[in-house]
Order: C-alpha cells, then structure tokens, then sequence
C-alpha cells in the first residue's frame, strides 16, 4: 500500500485539486484508490460528485463514534477501469 498525502499550511494552494487528480490518475489506472477528504468544505467530495453526508466525520472516526466502513463513498468517475491492481 502507497499513502500519499497532499499538504500545505496556505488556503488556495491547489491541495484538492491535486488531490482528487491524483485520485482520478490512479482509479483510472487501475489501482484501488482511497481519497480522505478532510475539509469541512468538503471541496474533494462535491468534485467526485459525491453526497455530503452530515454523519461522516474525522472527528467522529477518530472518537469512536463511527467506523471506516460506514463512512466510505464508492465512487467511480467516469473513464475509470474497474478492476484492481495490485500495489507490490
């Protein structure tokens, strides 16, 4: 399993952008993708054209109060494969 993170302390850097690409690249590539989206604006979420769920949180995840699964959106953009490759 690769983790990549996308960081900076500045607003308006581009951060979600590169991310939800960078996801995208991967999906559309084959491998199996995971995109955290952190923001309370949710910026990653809405580009993927996913639901906003008042329920989802990481301060609730990292509380207790909800497991992973229960939180994760299955998404598929289009032009994205379904398969999987593996990340050996």
């Amino acid at each position: 399993m690769k983790v990549i993170a996308v960081t900076h302390i500045k607003g308006g850097v581009g951060k979600t952008t590169t991310a939800v690409n960078l996801a995208y690249l991967c999906a559309a590539g084959g491998w199996t993708t995971l995109l955290w989206d952190l923001d309370s604006q949710g910026g990653a979420t809405y580009a993927l054209r996913g639901e906003r769920q008042e329920h989802a949180s990481a301060k609730k995840l990292l509380a207790g109060k909800r497991e992973l699964p229960e939180l994760i959106l299955a998404t598929l953009p289009p032009r994205c494969r379904t398969r999987a490759r593996s990340s050996a």
